[in-house]
């Protein structure tokens, strides 16, 4: 789980709140970006296979643990193909609005995923 420092650090980085909007639409892939991944220490530009690792993505359909629900698990599949992450747990980070959502419009919140890097 993410300290204060380092949310202080990803809000200083002016990232865009994640788009959690693919959530609505089961089944149809999507392409999304990594902005961060924290290796447990610090926010670093790689991590190498088999370490836990929280990702910032720019869009997910995974949903977090919050308002008593449990949070979502799977896989996200890497670009080439050859390799996944398995996602074992899904926070909010921060959101960019206040709380008490439209249910038609909910607003987007940079999640972070704590995964395992596995071999495909």
């Amino acid at each position: 789980m993410l300290g204060t420092h380092a949310v202080a650090e990803l809000r200083s980085q002016s990232l865009a709140p994640t788009d959690d909007s693919p959530k609505y639409t089961l089944g149809v892939p999507f392409d999304a970006v990594v902005k961060a991944l924290w290796n447990g220490e610090a926010f670093a530009q790689s991590v190498a296979a088999g370490h836990r690792v929280g990702v910032v993505l720019d869009k997910t359909n995974f949903y977090p643990e919050q308002g008593g629900q449990i949070f979502d698990t799977g896989r996200i599949q890497l670009a080439k193909g050859e390799s996944f992450v398995e996602v074992e747990d899904v926070q909010v980070i921060f959101s960019s609005l206040p709380s008490g959502p439209s249910p038609s419009l909910p607003p987007p919140k940079s999640k972070s995923a704590n995964l395992l890097l596995t071999s495909g």
